[in-house]
């Protein structure tokens, strides 16, 4: 096998033109495949024919398919991060811009893998997929709290920092569970909607002071 598939570790970045635009057809075949036909058809040989590459050419990249589908993950969660990013950084300078970005954001991020993130969140795919899915949402957090603890002012619960936490997890939370379970139990309302509804409740709980705790 090439030196290139380090196994457990990953696969090795590839250092020239060529090999990352193959590496970019294979992964975006990969999620073609789970975005249409779910994992149960998810196979190298069937990456690779979609990919126009060879087997071998897959394998040469990938040790198998966990790590196939780990690197889609990868792929998506980094344009999920790069997306909040971006729209924090363009927010409205106040604690409502900062919470109604973020929830765009993350609503524009899983919304580009509508059909692919419930098999990637499935629980399934090992250490790997897991670790992935705490860092990323590690740096989600750090992003929102440096985002809206410029405004931490505004914030009149007891512990500001608990607080932002607390909306990061039920935002994101929120957003994740609606995506897995909308068609099959419709609200009947848009994404938008939901962005707006969800960012007044979150606005409302940060400007309201709290239960007292002792």
């Amino acid at each position: 096998m090439s030196a290139e598939v380090t196994g457990a570790a990953g696969p090795r970045p590839p250092q020239q033109e060529r090999s990352r635009e193959a590496l970019r057809k294979v992964l975006a075949a990969a999620e073609d495949i789970l975005r249409t036909e779910g994992p149960d058809a998810f196979t190298m040989a069937g990456v690779a024919e979609r990919a126009g590459v060879s087997v071998g050419a897959v394998y040469r990249r990938f040790a198998g398919r966990e790590e196939l589908v780990n690197a889609v993950k990868d792929r998506l969660i980094d344009n999920m991060e790069s997306e909040l990013s971006a729209a924090l950084a363009a927010a409205d300078d106040s604690l409502e811009g900062v919470v109604d970005a973020f929830a765009g954001a993350i609503v524009r991020g899983l919304s580009a893998g509508t059909d692919v993130f419930p098999h990637l969140l499935s629980g399934k795919g090992g250490e790997a997929k897991q670790e992935r899915t705490g860092r990323a949402v590690a740096v989600m957090q750090r992003l929102f709290l440096d985002a809206a603890g410029a405004h931490a002012a505004q914030v009149r619960r007891a512990d500001p920092v608990t607080a932002l936490a607390t909306v990061f997890r039920v935002l994101l939370g929120g957003c994740i569970h609606r995506m897995l379970t909308v068609q099959n139990v419709p609200d009947g309302i848009s994404w938008q909607r939901w962005i707006e509804e969800t960012s007044d409740m979150a606005v409302v709980y940060l400007t309201t002071p709290g239960r007292h705790h002792e």
